[in-house]
């Protein structure tokens, strides 16, 4: 599921995004000439677009989402990446054109860039994070310490099930601890020889949380 998922949610983020793209560019050219005839400018323009777009948004791995991420930085995120955009575009035509763009075409453009791309970001994140927290795109964490912070990130867990992350006890270090009840124990570290570590994405160990 791991594999399939950043096999194909890449791709089809930024098929979304250039179809935003797509509609704000039309939207853009109604509202400056009453028509979505494309001229040959706006044709030429409306290829770059496609072509820079996915660029920029896969080098810049926009598509990843953290599990932490607030809605808060994701909208940051996708209002720096239209602003790059809009800045690469403007550098690029400078060097391959001299034709001036209507201008409410190109405010009516960079307005609706700007609310549509970053509106389909946060929808995006707010879907993502309701699909993990109904079990998709999981990632299984152990938690070595059964200790005060080992218990504050196994609550954590269980509260934030939006993070995609399960959990289903604390392991412990050193002897066997006094057991409690709200916190599973699943054994000592050495007992790590019978785990399918193949299976395992993150170890919660003094505090730190590693990705393997």
């Amino acid at each position: 599921m791991k594999k399939r998922f950043n096999k194909y949610f890449p791709p089809l983020f930024i098929a979304g995004e250039l179809l935003v793209i797509g509609l704000v560019f039309l939207i853009s050219l109604y509202v400056a000439f009453g028509s979505f005839k494309l001229s040959e400018t706006y044709l030429a323009t409306f290829l770059i677009y496609m072509i820079i777009w996915p660029l920029l948004s896969y080098f810049a791995k926009d598509f990843k989402i953290g599990r932490a991420v607030s809605y808060y930085n994701t909208f940051k995120k996708a209002f720096t990446s239209v602003f790059i955009f809009i800045s690469v575009i403007s550098i690029t035509w400078l060097f391959i054109s001299e034709t001036l763009f209507d201008r409410h075409f190109t405010t009516t453009l960079v307005l609706l860039l700007f609310v549509w791309l970053t509106i389909y970001r946060v929808f995006v994140h707010l879907i993502l994070d309701r699909y993990r927290t109904f079990g998709g795109n999981i990632r299984n964490a152990i938690i070595i310490g059964y200790d005060n912070l080992g218990f504050n990130l196994f609550d954590l867990i269980k509260k934030k099930p939006h993070y995609g992350i399960r959990c289903d006890g604390v392991f412990g270090v050193g002897e066997i601890p006094e057991l409690n009840d709200n916190y599973p124990f699943k054994g000592l570290i050495d007992d790590f020889d019978f785990i399918d570590m193949a299976s395992v994405d993150f170890i919660y160990m003094s505090g730190h949380l590693v990705e393997i």
